[in-house]
């Protein structure tokens, strides 16, 4: 079965994103990649951001693809924690889909709905951490492990030639011995207690003791009573 003329130029895309970076997503080259006429492709997408927002389209349909079990369940159990794990120390050992979102990142400088796209498809990955973390998506732990994660990758790309396969999963086992050490961590802290109302305490000194119910100098009034000239006349 023939691959329909939108897919033909989307699968183009992709393959130079990944091999080549975004400084050769020209129209000419995807049209010759694709093997289709320019004409084609600029029916498709007239302009390169309407390509460029396809292609991020299908970095998030890719993402699924690679393991839709992991994106259709809320709470991952320890089997399916090990299998996310997994699938993220592959994507980040993987060059040409880490060289794919370089791409769009760097392209997404140039229009605001790319850049929003972008950030759901980061997003995407800040919800997969959060299971696997069993904490909510705005834990810091979250934008911390994403971090590593994008960074060791990042380092995987920039060193290619340099640093081997073994050696980023070795990075990555070290990360990922840090993570579960700072989860055990997070399981043994005790919650934090809500802090005392100090609010009513001052209140109360501004008003002279009315907790207490001696009012603020009453002691010193009946010391000035019992010395009156009055009291002093009885006495004798």
């Amino acid at each position: 079965m023939k691959t329909p003329v939108r897919e033909r130029i989307l699968d183009a895309a992709v393959k130079l994103l990944e091999t080549s970076g975004v400084s050769k997503l020209a129209q000419p080259q995807v049209a010759k990649e694709a093997g289709v006429p320019p004409g084609h492709l600029t029916y498709y997408f007239p302009k390169r951001l309407d390509l460029l927002s396809a292609v991020a389209s299908r970095f998030v349909t890719m993402l699924r693809e690679d393991v839709p079990s992991l994106f259709g369940v809320q709470e991952l159990d320890d089997a399916m924690r090990a299998k996310a794990l997994g699938f993220v120390a592959r994507l980040t050992k993987n060059r040409a889909r880490t060289r794919m979102l370089l791409g769009l990142i760097v392209a997404a400088e140039e229009d605001p709905e790319l850049r929003e796209q972008v950030a759901e498809n980061v997003q995407l990955m800040r919800g997969l951490i959060a299971r696997v973390l069993r904490c909510s998506e705005k834990d810091r732990d979250v934008d911390v492990v994403l971090a590593g994660f994008l960074g060791i990758a990042l380092q995987h790309l920039v060193l290619e030639g340099r640093q081997s396969d073994g050696e980023t999963d070795a990075v990555i086992a070290r990360f990922e011995e840090w993570m579960r050490a700072s989860a055990a961590t997070r399981a043994k802290k005790p919650r934090d207690k809500p802090a005392a109302d100090k609010g009513g305490s001052r209140e109360a000194k501004a008003q002279g003791g009315a907790t207490t119910g001696t009012p603020k100098g009453a002691g010193k009034k009946a010391k000035a009573d019992d010395s009156s000239p009055k009291l002093r006349r009885k006495g004798r």
